[in-house]
């Protein structure tokens, strides 16, 4: 934190100098963090690449997609980058890649771990024979972060004898194994994570404390509330349906909400991502399968929750929500007012005003590289299937599409686009994939965005896949969240039809 307030007062005082232009002042007094990647292991060696994703101005969950993104090739030997930061403290990923036949893999599990980077880090990353070993200023809380990594899963051992307790109708017995074996791991990673306690401030050690707690009750909730759809649909016994409810409440009670500061908790990654998957799996499980589970959701947060952390809790449940437009509309106000904090008021002011008012002005290439604008197609309805390669809920989605887009295709009013997410990386798989037929058909738009990270991705926080847009014509959103087309095809013709 002190070094970051040098920054700012480095800044102040280089402006009463004329002679020093805007662009060095720029590039003095933005934060950044600096990597050196060094490849000695030649199996790494067939295009290997890195791409760097760093969270924004502080919005620490993964259903957030206003991210930074910095990428480049790597070579045998060192290759050097400097990474913006946006805040003293950001959550991150390093993404390791080479290529293996038409696809990228990611190496070392890099992937799946999440980096604490700080203004002035300075990390050499040496990779070498399958390992990987962190030097330079910072590099403890990488090293930290990797081992912990390692340790994220409960031995397979365990987790079979669990399943077995529960295949057998034990249900009481596998929940409560299932319990010790989540302490166990929380206790190993905690021990992990104090080994590295000398070497790491406060704050980083508390919000890799928070995140592995996170972590902890993630695991214990997914195992009590897993496949909690089939509990709506009759499809699990009263027996089983009991002991869920005996396990849950047991752990509410065990639950401590005041393990760490509210502000950790509420910085922390990971945390309130659980709350959310904690309120969404309840409402899964017992709710009314006839309510609103945005509604549902939005009401059960208010109640639970107060403070910065109801206030992040609210905003995920926006971000992971394709709501209906009249349901945007019922507690949007409410919502923005009732949250106190900036940082989250800011975040959900700007998500409702961008899924419900005028629609991003898009600017993406067909397969030809012909670049194709929102505004091209003003005065016809449109609409958008967000898409990749190898979403299998894509491909159910574009069968159910096609006989609606044959019998409106002639029709001057409206307009069906497919934004692919595979990117420029994967630009080859996509035009194999337009080829197929099997994510979008010829009598579509077929359009490329770079990517999660692309700004029509981001602007609208798309967060899952597919996910269908409706623009009005005269360039503003309908909604996000039409009839679906996968459940009842007509419904979603009838409601377009309405809008024609």
């Amino acid at each position: 934190m002190k070094t970051y307030f040098k920054y700012l007062l480095m800044m102040a005082c280089l402006s009463a100098f004329e002679s020093i232009s805007a662009s060095e002042i720029t590039s003095i007094t933005k934060p950044i963090a600096k990597f050196e990647i060094v490849v000695l292991d030649t199996f790494f060696l067939k295009k290997p690449s890195v791409e760097f994703k760093i969270y924004k101005d502080g919005m620490n969950t993964k259903y957030n997609m206003q991210v930074i993104t910095v990428s480049g090739n790597l070579k045998l030997g060192a290759t050097k980058f400097t990474i913006p930061l946006s805040t003293p403290v950001n959550y991150g990923k390093i993404y390791l890649r080479y290529q293996k036949g038409e696809q990228f893999e990611n190496i070392i599990g890099f992937d799946r771990i999440l980096f604490l980077m700080e203004v002035e880090d300075d990390i050499k990353i040496i990779i070498d024979k399958g390992k990987v070993e962190f030097k330079g200023k910072g590099s403890e809380k990488y090293a930290c972060a990797f081992s912990l990594s390692k340790n994220a899963n409960v031995f397979h051992k365990q987790h079979m004898i669990r399943g077995e307790l529960l295949r057998k109708g034990n249900y009481t017995e596998g929940f409560k194994k299932d319990q010790l074996n989540q302490d166990s791991l929380f206790n190993v990673r905690k021990q992990i994570l104090t080994s590295y306690r000398s070497n790491l401030s406060n704050q980083i050690y508390n919000l890799m404390l928070a995140d592995i707690w996170a972590d902890y009750n993630g695991a214990l909730v997914t195992g009590m509330l897993s496949n909690v759809a089939q509990f709506i649909k009759g499809k699990v016994d009263e027996k089983q349906l009991n002991a869920v409810r005996v396990a849950y409440r047991n752990y509410l009670k065990r639950f401590d909400d005041k393990f760490l500061p509210e502000d950790i908790l509420a910085k922390s990654f990971k945390y309130c991502d659980v709350l959310f998957r904690r309120e969404y799996s309840f409402k899964e499980a017992f709710g009314n399968p006839d309510s609103s589970s945005f509604l549902s959701r939005y009401h059960a947060i208010n109640r639970n929750y107060e403070g910065v952390i109801r206030d992040k809790v609210m905003l995920i449940n926006f971000y992971m929500s394709k709501v209906k437009s009249e349901e945007f509309e019922l507690v949007k106000k409410e919502a923005v007012n009732q949250t106190r904090s900036t940082l989250y008021r800011t975040a959900l002011t700007n998500l409702v005003n961008n899924r419900t008012g005028i629609a991003y002005e898009f600017e993406l290439p067909d397969k030809y590289g012909k670049l194709h604008k929102l505004s091209d197609y003003k005065g016809k309805v449109v609409v958008v299937d967000f898409w990749y390669t190898g979403c299998g809920n894509c491909i159910v989605m574009a069968t159910k599409m096609k006989p609606i887009i044959e019998e409106l295709k002639s029709n001057p009013k409206v307009v069906f686009i497919t934004v692919s997410i595979d990117g420029d990386r994967y630009r080859k798989l996509w035009l194999e994939s337009l080829k197929s037929e099997q994510y979008s058909s010829k009598d579509e738009i077929n359009l490329l965005a770079e990517g999660i990270t692309s700004d029509i991705v981001s602007y609208y926080n798309v967060n899952r896949f597919p996910t269908l847009l409706v623009i009005s014509e005269e360039g503003k959103v309908i909604t996000l969240n039409p009839p679906d087309p996968r459940i009842d095809a007509k419904k979603f013709r009838d409601f377009l039809l309405t809008h024609l």
